[in-house]
């Protein structure tokens, strides 16, 4: 999964912030941009933010006040904060009070404002990574409730499980395509039940094509193992599997028959 973060940038004027994007358009960061405070905290509601560079007079709400909501909302995200030097009193003390990172003078200087925003995101690094993995796991631990409350309703019978479950998905299916990581469950007797688009094309195989399929037609033999070895857990403890620098979480879930299935989150 994607962790790196975007960079958004706050100006009222289009030409300011054609000129930052063109700055950063080279880089490994999605660029965002927007023409207010207001608009910019819509933005961080809908990505991951890990950088922001704001202008400080702007119609509505300022540059300071601005940054000082991420603040609130999102303490690990990089504020810096572009102005001239007849507001340096008011911002020097916006940074001294922990609220925004940087203050970079206007007309800023390219390789300055670069360098700061790298060594931001090296100091912030540790907590915009864990601050990240924690809602990831969130939206996945909600997923693994909802899925577990799908298996308490399913039939003993493999055959009506499938069935059923496949239909009780067709509902939800585009919720689970929309989901950020690949979802794939697998039932005790190594069937595929269920996957969503990330997953499918992760395993670069049409979802048709692995429903009710043995998973050995579709999984590496040591990615079959990590299947076996969680379907094996004595508990619901997440387990890790790495392949080609990417982590793979297996969970175990028990519906009312003691039935075990494993849900992986690609």
């Amino acid at each position: 999964m994607d962790r790196q973060g975007a960079i958004l940038l706050v100006d009222d004027e289009p030409a300011i912030l054609r000129s930052l994007k063109r700055l950063f358009k080279q880089g490994a960061h999605e660029i965002l941009m927007a023409e207010s405070g207001e608009e910019g905290l819509e933005r961080l509601a809908e990505a991951p933010i890990r950088v922001v560079i704001s202008d400080y007079r702007m119609p509505g709400l300022n540059g300071v006040d601005f940054l000082k909501e991420v603040y609130a909302r999102s303490p690990e995200t990089v504020r810096i904060i572009l102005s001239g030097h007849a507001d340096r009193p008011v911002l020097v003390e916006a940074v001294r009070s922990g609220r925004i990172y940087k203050y970079i003078a206007k007309p800023w200087d390219d390789d300055q404002l670069k360098s700061t925003v790298a060594k931001g995101i090296e100091q912030f690094t540790s907590a915009w990574e864990k601050s990240h993995r924690l809602k990831e796991l969130q939206t996945e631990n909600s997923l693994l409730n909802g899925i577990n409350d799908r298996l308490q309703e399913v039939v003993a019978d493999r055959t009506a499980f499938v069935r059923r479950f496949s239909k009780a998905l067709i509902s939800s299916q585009e919720i689970l395509d929309n989901l950020g990581p690949g979802i794939v469950c697998v039932g005790s007797d190594r069937v595929i039940l269920l996957c969503n688009d990330a997953a499918t094309a992760w395993l670069k195989t049409p979802r048709h094509g692995l429903i009710g399929e043995p998973m050995e037609t579709a999984f590496s033999p040591e990615l079959a193992a990590f299947v076996e070895k969680v379907l094996a857990a004595e508990t619901s403890d997440s387990l890790y599997f790495t392949s080609n620098d990417l982590t793979i979480r297996g969970v175990r879930l028990k519906d009312n028959s003691q039935e075990s299935s494993a849900v992986l989150f690609i």
